[in-house]
């Protein structure tokens, strides 16, 4: 049975002024999406799954038999990935930190939607272990949570158990030939470069229309709309202040995870359902432990509206109102709304070929965000 391997990573900035910020978000988003994008996640086989504000979330589908291997690919890059970006400093202030964390296990995938509009979810406890892990890493570390630890090759790597916490910080990297290890790893990797095979087997995939509306349903239809007026890439990503509505759901410990799926697509449906007669969007739904976030915009390229703040909160109020009547589950309901700068762009990869990759990034928001989960 495959086991899944999850890799997080999450860059801090230091604080700036409000006359630059726009720059600033501009810089760092770009910035940080290029350089995971284009150098060691790809090449060590992994695969982006989503890009949140300040964080990325990789993956690595192994059998059990290979997991212990493909941690230590993973651990290797991790290191060099904190080698090479772990501080980097820009020309307008701020740095750049890297924070890793790494866990490994089973983990879910539901995808949830419409005919219209739909979204990939990678759920559970691993999910959860590797943000924990992430979260207790500083500046330049590589965190393993405890599963993690468990299923690793301790000849290859050291770690020390951090202070009041199971997880532990990976100290030192000393496989006897990681050229020969990296090899025997290839054998296990879906998607790995070289000079006969493509990155992505997609890229060479003869033209399906079916195929085509099938991917569109997970693409954002104001990025599409810009894509079909075949507007140039470079004229596609945008910078734009917009209203940010975060609805957080909690349920019961004891709901199972066929009724969570469940309550997760009926909140879906019905939350776009209710954005969209105020002309709003879901930007991405995350999950956690038995509850999910809803991230929604207002203000999104063609979308602009008078009096976007009063739409947030008439949303909020009905989202409210719904979840409160019709999700029998729900032990707790918050909400949050912000005016926000919003950066949407769709990025080239440099390492071979990839498909470009669709990237909501929430710059300040991700602050709210942090904030609003310690708080709850």
């Amino acid at each position: 049975m495959p086991k899944w391997f999850l890799c997080r990573s999450i860059v801090c900035k230091a604080l700036w002024d409000e006359s630059s910020y726009i720059m600033k978000t501009a810089l760092y988003s770009i910035s940080f999406i290029h350089f995971l994008c284009s150098s060691d996640v790809l090449c060590f086989g992994g695969d982006i799954l989503n890009f949140t504000g300040d964080a990325l979330l990789v993956l690595w589908k192994v059998e059990r038999s290979q997991i212990s291997d493909i941690i230590t690919l993973a651990a290797k890059c991790s290191l060099e990935m904190q080698e090479q970006f772990g501080f980097s400093y820009t020309e307008v202030g701020p740095d750049l930190q890297l924070k890793i964390g790494l866990s490994a296990g089973h983990v879910s995938q539901l995808i949830v939607g419409d005919e219209m509009r739909q979204y990939l979810l990678v759920t559970g406890q691993q999910v959860d272990d590797v943000r924990l892990a992430q979260s207790l890493a500083q500046a330049r570390e590589v965190i393993l949570s405890p599963n993690c630890w468990e299923l690793c090759d301790r000849d290859v790597l050291e770690a020390e158990m951090l202070k009041g916490q199971k997880a532990m910080k990976v100290g030192i990297f000393h496989p006897p030939d990681f050229d020969e290890h990296f090899e025997k790893c290839i054998d296990h990797l879906q998607h790995y470069p070289n000079d006969e095979v493509l990155l992505r087997n997609a890229v060479a995939l003869a033209s399906s229309h079916e195929l085509e509306l099938a991917l569109r349903r997970f693409v954002l239809g104001n990025v599409l709309k810009k894509i079909d007026d075949n507007q140039p890439l470079e004229f596609v990503s945008e910078l734009r202040l917009v209203t940010v509505v975060s609805v957080r759901l909690q349920f019961h410990e004891s709901t199972k995870m066929t009724e969570l799926c469940k309550l997760v697509q009926d909140a879906t449906v019905s939350i776009s359902g209710i954005m969209e007669g105020w002309r709003g969007k879901i930007i991405k739904i995350s999950t956690f432990g038995k509850g999910c976030t809803f991230l929604c915009a207002f203000g999104l390229p063609g979308d602009k509206r008078e009096e976007e703040s009063t739409h947030a909160l008439d949303s909020a109020i009905s989202i409210s109102n719904f979840c409160s009547k019709n999700l029998m589950k729900i032990e707790n309901m918050s909400h949050i709304l912000s005016v926000v700068f919003f950066f949407c762009s769709l990025v080239q990869c440099t390492v071979g070929t990839e498909l470009p990759r669709l990237a909501g990034v929430w710059e300040k928001y991700s602050f709210i965000l942090t904030s609003y989960r310690r708080s709850h």
